[in-house]
Order: C-alpha cells, then structure tokens, then sequence
C-alpha cells in the first residue's frame, strides 16, 4: 500500500488542500489532556448570553435529552496542543440512541483488526459467506474501484454518506463479542455496540450471530473466519431507557413507551473521546488509541473530513448529497471555504448527534463540540414525524456559529 492511495479518489485541487490541511492541523505532537473545568463553565455563559437561539431548548432542556460537551484546544509554543473542555447537562449514563455514531469506532476497529493479519491490507478483497437465513454472503460490489468489497471503501462509505449497509458488513467481519472486548479494553466502559442498522425488526440474539468472511489476495484466499456468536452478557447500565409515549411496530401502534435495553450506546464523553483519539493519537496513553498505521489514520481523516461532492468513487448525486447532508452544524448546502469539519453524525427516532472537531483555518481557530438532542412532539416513535428541522439543527447550527465567534475572540493560551 502507498501512502497516498486513498487521495486518488479526489479531485487535484482537493487533494492538494486536504493534504496542506491535514498537515498544519494534525499534527503528531503529543498533546497534554486536561480535566473538565466547570468553574466560569465558558458554555453555560455562552448559552444564557443568546436566549433568542437557545431558550427555548434549555427551558426544556430535560425532555430533550440535551447534552453538549465543548472542548478548547490550546497550542503552546511549539504547537504542543492542550484540551479543556466545558459541559452542559453532561452524563455517562442518560441514554440516547447513538444511530450511526456507532460506525466511527467500528471503522476505526476493523482497521485495528486488519492489520493483525498479514499480507492484508485496506483493499484486499472481503468476502462474506451466510450461515444462518437472516444473512447474506457477499463476494461483489459495484461501487468500489474493484468491484470486490474491501475495508478501505466500506469506511470510506460508511463515514462520508453514512451508509447502512457498509456499517452491517464491517460489524460482521469484526463479530460482536470482538468489538465489545475491544472498545473495553481501550477504557471505554459506557459504551455498547450490539447490533447492525436498519434491520426491519430488531432480534437481540439474532445480533449476536455474525457471518463467516474471508479475504482475498489475487483470488487467492489469504485469511479465513467462521461464524461468530457472542456469548457473553451485555452489563452497560445506562438509565431512562425508555423513550416517548408510543411506537410503531409492523405498522401497529404499540401504546408504551419503546424501551432501548439492550440497544447501542456511546456516551456523549466517551463519543468525544473516540474522535479525539483518531485525530490526535500522541495525546493519549498507547493502550487507549487504536492500534493503527499511517495510512489508516489517513483514511480515517480523509473520510471523516470529505464532503460528498469530493468523492470520485462512488460519485454521490448532486444536489441531494450537500455539504451539510452529514455534516449538521453546517447552516447552508455549500460549506464556506476556510471551514472543515472532521465528524460523525447520527439521527434516528427523534435523536439528532454531531461529534465534530471544527477548523476555521482563516482564523487559526480548532475546536471539538458534541451535540446530542431528542425532539419528538408528538412522543410517538418509528411514525418519521421528529422536529430535526425545525428545532435540533437550528439549535446545533446556532451553538457552532456562537462557539465559533467565541473562539476568533478569545485569547488562546500560549
């Protein structure tokens, strides 16, 4: 694999500017990590000094779920970067549906696994066979460059148009009891990854059987995995689960609140955590980040980073797929010139989520803001009425831009 193998998918010119972007902005410096300071909490202030964009969320800041946590980075002299970070209504435990906040881990941990096979690398060929009549095998696909499926294009998929289904294979080339051994041995105790995306109904158990896959070089098979099933317990504790008033289910409304036990989860802290970690790895100690190579990093952040419109395979239709289509805290369709964000979003049964580290390269600013939000007047689930137009993306949009003045004003520490 060459290091630049994962530009040839964009445009020259774009190319060029990632590559000058990644450069100034992700440094490999090791970076000093710092506890939450709540005292003079920037946020709050922030918050209360705009009641005409966030009051009326924050009056009902409880029903919706909201949680946000900001984190400040400052450079010392020689570029060293240093985190502090604000919150508002920040818990471990509160649940939200993460949706496809799950898929920036599980990218970054199929990554890991990879590389623990050798001859294998980013776009070697992945086949997936079927072993129990839920699944599916796999051995095409008309959207990579090869017409193979391979790891290198599921990421690229799953993180710049948040596709499902790439999501679902790379969760079956890992196996769930990988990824839950995994993400807690690396300290993330809050956090459970249990299930593929956009099933028609969801089965705990059936979640627990994964497809036997292989890999192959040259059609010669280099590496091969049986079925898994995962036996071990789920033991995440997380706290008022149950979500609305109502739901339905093969069309019928079910009168109960839709209880979540059992669902994915990421907390909003460790959520920030992840992407930090894949951004800035010489910030945290070798047993938290993941164990990846260069040009896996670089995958990661190319996705993360690229707006849809930049991608050359697949090409994405225009004018459906915006800059802000998965970019949320984007106002408008086209994202101002000087700014990049590097993020992972989720949206499903109310819940809106944007885990973003944001530059405004014009202005030498950088910061992380993580957003999660529940708007559901009608407290009925699974019935595609939720006010993410309306109420969650203004506000998140509203809280970029105010962070953002906020950040071209202040003094960073030097």
């Amino acid at each position: 694999m060459t290091h630049n193998k994962y530009f040839v998918t964009m445009h020259p010119k774009t190319l060029y500017r990632m590559k000058h972007l990644i450069l100034l902005c992700l440094l490999s410096l090791p970076a000093m990590l710092t506890a939450q300071d709540q005292r003079g909490n920037v946020l709050k202030k922030l918050l209360k000094q705009n009641p005409a964009y966030f009051e009326q969320v924050l009056r009902h800041a409880k029903k919706h779920r909201l949680q946000i946590l900001y984190t400040q980075i400052n450079r010392d002299a020689q570029n060293r970067p240093t985190f502090k970070s604000y919150s508002y209504r920040l818990s471990e435990k509160e649940y939200f549906y993460p949706a496809s906040l799950v898929k920036l881990p599980v990218c970054a941990l199929a990554l890991e696994k990879l590389g623990e096979i050798p001859d294998a690398d980013a776009e070697t060929s992945l086949v997936f066979g079927a072993s129990r009549p839920s699944q599916t095998p796999l051995s095409q696909d008309s959207l990579s460059p090869t017409n193979r499926p391979n790891l290198a294009n599921y990421i690229h998929r799953a993180l710049v148009v948040s596709d499902n289904d790439t999501y679902n294979r790379l969760y079956e080339f890992l196996g769930q009891g990988y990824i839950q051994r995994k993400l807690k041995e690396k300290g993330y105790k809050n956090s459970l990854i249990a299930h593929r995306l956009s099933r028609p109904i969801y089965d705990e158990e059936e979640e627990r059987h994964t497809n036997p896959c292989a890999l192959f070089l040259d059609h010669h098979q280099i590496w091969q995995q049986e079925a898994q099933y995962n036996t071990q317990k789920h033991n995440i504790v997380y706290r008022n689960t149950k979500v609305g008033k109502a739901y339905y289910k093969r069309g019928e409304l079910i009168q109960t609140p839709y209880d979540f036990r059992g669902r994915n989860f990421l907390s909003l802290p460790e959520m920030q955590k992840m992407l930090q970690v894949i951004l800035f790895p010489d910030a945290f100690p070798a047993q938290e980040r993941f164990n990846l190579k260069p040009a896996d990093y670089e995958l990661l952040k190319l996705s993360l980073s690229m707006y849809p419109r930049e991608s050359q395979m697949p090409v994405y239709d225009q004018p459906f797929h915006t800059d802000n289509f998965m970019k949320y805290y984007l106002p408008t369709a086209t994202a101002p010139s000087n700014i990049r964000i590097f993020n992972k979003v989720g949206m499903a049964f109310g819940f809106l989520i944007d885990n973003a580290y944001i530059i405004d390269y014009e202005a030498s600013t950088e910061f992380f803001l993580s957003v999660v939000m529940y708007a559901n007047a009608d407290e009925t689930l699974n019935d595609d009425k939720y006010e993410y137009e309306t109420i969650s993306k203004p506000f998140m949009q509203n809280l970029a831009k105010v962070i953002g003045e906020y950040e071209r004003g202040r003094r960073v520490k030097r």
